[in-house]
């Protein structure tokens, strides 16, 4: 074992035999041989250090000794020690020293109107870690939308007051009745045509609040069951933008997943994003 190593258990309150010094770390015997102990450490002292910038390493808690590198940023960092406003954190060449720099552009606070996902990276597709409900949080780091907060499972990252379990955008597959509010006995405010993308700006239930002509209106989407799920492809078959619409491209013989209808044509997912076709029909 040698000073800042795995963990090795613990040892209760009480006095013990030393046999060595390094630094802060201090060689003692014990039960199971000899260990390294740094005596009466701060535990107060979190676990991990979120860097909000690139940071300069150094062999010493003093910015005139040895430069050892720099720990990029954002990231977390696992802490061994501190001593001032320095840390003494593990890194790829073992021990070094950090002063953080806190970014003063940075809001201390923020506050939370909707439930919101927490995610381990600032990328949606990263894993989805739980939801805080409305609450003041505590800013970490920044990295352009997203904001690294304080949790009670460490530091996280947000996208404040948007809620990733909210789709953008809702295909409708039937024409959709809108309501003042999510109930339908709720007052009857008209009726939105499909198949069209409609932009989501809430949930409740199975109800979605989308953007309308009217303003924010209620909806409760019904899917046509009708529809099959997949169309097989026989032949190279064009892509458009609308039925009878402008001509974006074509897709080779295939299965295909299907995401509304219109009299004999199918809107289709694609790289492209949901696009129309006439099944087995060539337009070149």
């Amino acid at each position: 074992m040698s000073p800042g190593g795995p963990v090795d258990g613990a040892i209760t309150a009480q006095t013990v035999s030393v046999l060595a010094k390094q630094g802060e770390w201090v060689k003692i015997q014990t039960w199971k041989g000899a260990r390294w102990i740094v005596p009466n450490r701060d535990f107060s002292l979190p676990a991990k250090l979120p860097l909000s910038k690139d940071t300069s390493l150094h062999e010493k808690p003093d910015s005139s000794s040895t430069y050892m590198g720099t720990v990029s940023a954002p990231q977390n960092v696992s802490i061994l020690s501190k001593e001032g406003d320095w840390y003494l954190i593990e890194t790829w060449r073992g021990p070094l020293w950090v002063l953080p720099n806190h970014d003063f552009s940075l809001p201390a606070t923020i506050t939370l109107t909707k439930v919101t996902s927490l995610h381990n990276e600032p990328d949606e597709k990263s894993a989805y870690l739980g939801a805080l409900s409305p609450q003041t949080v505590s800013v970490l780091a920044k990295k352009g939308d997203w904001y690294q907060i304080t949790t009670w499972k460490g530091p996280l990252w947000i996208v404040p007051n948007r809620d990733f379990s909210v789709p953008e955008k809702l295909l409708l597959f039937m024409n959709t009745s809108l309501h003042e509010k999510p109930d339908s006995s709720s007052t009857y405010m008209g009726t939105v045509s499909a198949p069209q993308n409609v932009t989501v700006l809430d949930k409740k239930g199975d109800w979605y609040l989308i953007q309308t002509w009217r303003g924010p209106l209620w909806i409760l989407p019904n899917h046509d069951t009708s529809l099959p799920s997949t169309i097989t492809l026989t032949k190279v078959t064009s892509l458009h933008s609308e039925p009878n619409g402008v001509y974006s491209g074509s897709v080779s013989p295939q299965t295909v997943t299907v995401l509304g209808k219109q009299g004999d044509w199918y809107q289709i997912s694609t790289w492209k994003g949901p696009l129309w076709i006439l099944p087995n029909q060539n337009f070149n």
